[in-house]
C-alpha cells in the first residue's frame, strides 16, 4: 500500500524545518489525520479569511491525489473567543449579537452561512456534518476536559473562572520552551500575552473555563451534565477557596475558555477518546497535523499543546500555518475600509475564482499582497486559461474522455505530484500545468489525435485539483443555441448577424472565438 503513496512535505512552524509525512509512519498507516481551526462567525468573514479555508481543503486534495486516505476536521468557533486573546473581554459572538440586534442562535447561522456562501464560490470544498463541528456542541467535553485537570491539581478555581496551572505542569511548560522562538523560562506569559492582577498565579495561565453573568446569552451550569457532576463530587474542600465551594460551583453559568474547544474536538472526533486525564497514555500522540494562520502560533496553539500534554497525550505530530493576506502591503482594517470579502469581489466584476488562483500563485509560507491590480492580472491568466483550453474543446466537439485509457493521466500525475508534494509548491505546478496545457493546444493544431488522450489528463486535475472550471464548463442550453447560430450566420457571410450574436454572448458572460478548424466558447463571467 504505502508504495502507491507519495509522501508530503511541508514547513513545520514549531521545529522550524521542513518535515514529511510518511505512509509508514502516520498515527494510522496511509492515513491522515489532520485538524485545521475556522472561522469565528461573530461577522462577515472576509479574503484573508478565505485563506484559512483554502489551505486545509487544498492539502487535502494534494493528500487525495498522493493516494492517501484522509479525515480533515475544520471547527466553527460559535463561543468563547474573547475579543482579547488574554482571557478578557466579551466574547466575540455575543458581542456579535449586540451589535447586530439579533439573538446569538441568528448570527451564528446567518455568518457561518455567508462563509459557506463565499467558499463556495471559490470553489472551496470543506468538510461537513461532525468534521464540521461547532464548539457549543462539544460544551461537555470542555468541561470534563477543565475538571478533570482541576481533580489532578493541573488547574485551579478562581473566583473568575478555572485557569491552567503552569507552576504546576513545569516539566510540560519546559517541553514547550524548547520549541524555537519561545523564551526558556519556566511561567513567562509568551502563551497569554496578559498580565493576571487579581491573582498571585502566574502570568502563563490561561482560562478553561470563565464564570459568566447570568444574563450573559451563552452559558451552561456543571449541575445539568452528570459527568461534571461526578467530578466535581469527587473534589474535596482544598480545591475550593473561601469564596467558593462545591455547591457554588456547581451552579454557577459558564462558557469554555477559547483554547479548549479545539483540544475537545480533536480528542473526541478524531482520536476517539474521552477528553479525560489519562496518565496511562504515554504521550501517545493523537493526530498528524494541526494548522491555522500565523496569529495562532504565539498563544492559541501553544494553549492546545500545554493542555493535551497535561491530559497525557501529544495533540499533533506537526504543526503548519499560512500567512496573512495583507491589502495594499497593509493589514486589514475597518478603519481603513480595506477588508474585501468575496462578495466584494463579485460586485466589481471579477470572477471569484480569479482569487482562487491568486491563492494558488501564492506559497502558503509567504504574505500574500493583495492588490485590485494583481487580481486582475490573476483574472486575465484564468481568461488565457480557459481560452486554451477552449481551443481543444473546439477541436474535439464531442470527446468521449471516460472510453480513454487512464496512463497518460497517471503519468502526469506521477510527475506533477513531485511538484505538489515538495512542501506544497502549488505555484510551480501551476506554471507547469499552463505550460503543458499550451504543449497540447499547439500539438492539436498539427492534428495529433492523441492529443486527446492528454485532454483527458488535464481535465482530470481540473475537476480534482485546480477547480477553475476550464473544462467543466456547465455550458447553458441557450447560450450553446447562440453559439452555433452565430457560426451559422458566419458560415452564410451573414457578418453583421455574427457579431450581434456574438456581443449577445459577451453581455450573457461568455466570449466565443474562431479558430482554423472551428469556433471555441469560454466563460469570462461579468462583462466588466
Amino acid at each position: 500500500m504505502e508504495d502507491s503513496i507519495h509522501s508530503i512535505s511541508f514547513f513545520d512552524s514549531y521545529l522550524k524545518q521542513q518535515v514529511t509525512l510518511d505512509p509508514a509512519k502516520t498515527t494510522s498507516p496511509g492515513h491522515i489525520k489532520y485538524y485545521s481551526c475556522g472561522p469565528t462567525v461573530y461577522s462577515t468573514q472576509h479574503i484573508g479569511n478565505m485563506r484559512g479555508a483554502w489551505f486545509p481543503a487544498t492539502f487535502v486534495q494534494i493528500a487525495n491525489l498522493a493516494g492517501w486516505s484522509i479525515e480533515l476536521v475544520h471547527n466553527v468557533t460559535d463561543v468563547g473567543h474573547l475579543v482579547d486573546d488574554a482571557d478578557q473581554g466579551e466574547d466575540k459572538i455575543e458581542k456579535g449579537a449586540k451589535r447586530d440586534g439579533k439573538s446569538v442562535q441568528e448570527i451564528i447561522k446567518y455568518y457561518l452561512g455567508d462563509y459557506l456562501k463565499q467558499t463556495k464560490l471559490l470553489g472551496i470544498e470543506l468538510p461537513s456534518g461532525k468534521y464540521q463541528p461547532k464548539a457549543t456542541e462539544y460544551i461537555p467535553s470542555q468541561m470534563i476536559l477543565a475538571l478533570s485537570l482541576v481533580k489532578h491539581k493541573k488547574a485551579y478555581i478562581l473566583e473568575d473562572g478555572i485557569y491552567f496551572d503552569s507552576q504546576n505542569n513545569l516539566e510540560i511548560i519546559d517541553h514547550i520552551n524548547e520549541l524555537p522562538g519561545v523564551p526558556k523560562t519556566p511561567g513567562n506569559s509568551q502563551f497569554t500575552k496578559r498580565d493576571i492582577k487579581n491573582t498571585t498565579k502566574n502570568p502563563a495561565d490561561f482560562a478553561l473555563w470563565k464564570f459568566v453573568d447570568p444574563h450573559s446569552l451563552q452559558k451552561w451550569k456543571f449541575k445539568d451534565f452528570p459527568e461534571a457532576v461526578e467530578l466535581i463530587q469527587d473534589l474535596d474542600e482544598s480545591y475550593f477557596d473561601e469564596s467558593d465551594n462545591r455547591e457554588s460551583l456547581l451552579a454557577k453559568y459558564g462558557a469554555p475558555g477559547w483554547h479548549s474547544e479545539c483540544v475537545a474536538m480533536i480528542t473526541k472526533i478524531l482520536a476517539r477518546r474521552e477528553v479525560k486525564y489519562n496518565a496511562d497514555l504515554q504521550k501517545t500522540t493523537l493526530i498528524d497535523l494541526h494548522s491555522g494562520g500565523e496569529e495562532h502560533i504565539p498563544v492559541h496553539h501553544k494553549n492546545e499543546i500545554l493542555q493535551a500534554e497535561s491530559l497525557g497525550y501529544h495533540l499533533s505530530k506537526y504543526w503548519v500555518h499560512w500567512k496573512h493576506v495583507l491589502v495594499d502591503g497593509t493589514k486589514m482594517s475597518k478603519s481603513l475600509e480595506n477588508t474585501y470579502t468575496v462578495h466584494d469581489i463579485q460586485a466589481r466584476g471579477f470572477d471569484p475564482l480569479a482569487y482562487r488562483l491568486v491563492l494558488m500563485e501564492h506559497h502558503y509560507s509567504e504574505q500574500l499582497n493583495f492588490t485590485w491590480e494583481k487580481l486582475e492580472q490573476s483574472q486575465n491568466r484564468l481568461h488565457n486559461l480557459r481560452k486554451e483550453v477552449s481551443k481543444i474543446r473546439s477541436f474535439n466537439q464531442s470527446p468521449n474522455l471516460e472510453n480513454l485509457d487512464d496512463d497518460r493521466y497517471l503519468s502526469l500525475k506521477n510527475q506533477w505530484l513531485s511538484i505538489l508534494c515538495e512542501d506544497l509548491n502549488i505555484p510551480k505546478f501551476l506554471d507547469v500545468y499552463q505550460e503543458y496545457l499550451h504543449k497540447v493546444v499547439n500539438r492539436i493544431q498539427s492534428k495529433d489525435i492523441m492529443a486527446i488522450h492528454d485532454h483527458k489528463a488535464l481535465s482530470k486535475f481540473d475537476s480534482k485539483f485546480l477547480n477553475l472550471k476550464l473544462f467543466n464548463l456547465d455550458l447553458p442550453e441557450e447560450i450553446l443555441d447562440i453559439g452555433e447560430q452565430r457560426w451559422t450566420a458566419k458560415q452564410s457571410k451573414d457578418y453583421k448577424k455574427s457579431d450581434e450574436l456574438r456581443q449577445l454572448a459577451h453581455n450573457k458572460g461568455w466570449q466565443i472565438d474562431d479558430f482554423r478548424w472551428g469556433w471555441g466558447i469560454w466563460y469570462i463571467g461579468i462583462n466588466r
